[in-house]
């Protein structure tokens, strides 16, 4: 009788499995939201959301879109325009709060970013140290193009 082998057993952790479940449709939330807010007028049009995000991660979103109509509404789909999706209007005053909310939050964190660097020998930190705690740091996603630039004192 030949033994199994150890490294090609797999373990169904049941905990962790349902963690997993409950980060993916928050995942497909927020990067759908990146998406619009990324648009001139906030929505993006269903055709080019394939574009955006593949094929096959689509119909994802597709799923997220119905299963959420407090957040997404899609509108257009008669002849003159292709269907769309764009924020709900409790939505679209929550992402404007959130946007509001970050720009009152800019000065705190760059504050935070210069005790940082006052803590490291040589006021020197590599970027890709930030990056992997920038969640921590309460930083946001594009810190990089949108912090840096406008604090150049920080970066130097």
């Amino acid at each position: 009788m030949e033994e199994e082998d150890p490294r090609r057993k797999y373990i169904k952790v049941q905990n962790l499995d349902t963690a997993m479940d409950l980060q993916k449709k928050p995942f497909l939330i927020l990067k759908l939201k990146s998406i619009m807010q990324s648009q001139k007028h906030q929505s993006v049009f269903l055709r080019d959301l394939e574009k955006e995000v593949g094929f096959l991660q689509k119909w994802n979103f597709m799923s997220v879109i119905e299963k959420y109509p407090s957040i997404f509404r899609v509108g257009g789909g008669n002849s003159r325009t292709p269907p769309f999706v764009t924020f709900t209007e409790k939505a679209e005053k929550i992402a404007r709060g959130e946007a509001e909310a970050k720009e009152l939050m800019e000065p705190i964190l760059v504050k935070n970013l210069r005790k940082m660097l006052m803590l490291s020998v040589d006021c020197r930190v590599p970027l890709e140290k930030i990056e992997s705690i920038e969640n921590e740091l309460g930083l946001p996603q594009d810190f990089k193009n949108s912090l840096i630039p406008k604090y150049p004192d920080v970066s130097q």
